[in-house]
């Protein structure tokens, strides 16, 4: 778990330096950082990204419409045993 931010002075690839080191060691990793290291971190292809919705839309210099709908998911309403609306 790489989480975070990094301290002044160390490079802003430092998780992307882990990450590489870890995948080769065939260790899964999660990074969850902002800024400059979250932008460099994904490069690497970490195992899981987990932003948060603001590090998120920084990152893709975008606004989340959290209402929209995902192709093929279940609406908040609908039960598991329900078929895909």
């Amino acid at each position: 778990m790489l989480c975070g931010s990094i301290p002044p002075g160390v490079s802003t690839d430092f998780y992307t330096k882990l990450i590489g080191m870890a995948r080769q060691a065939k260790v899964k990793t999660l990074l969850d950082t902002d800024g400059d290291a979250l932008l460099h971190g994904i490069e690497a292809c970490p195992s899981i990204v987990s932003p948060t919705n603001r590090k998120a839309e920084r990152l893709l210099k975008s606004r989340i419409d959290h209402g929209a709908a995902v192709p093929g998911s279940r609406s908040a309403n609908q039960k598991p045993w329900e078929p895909k609306r």
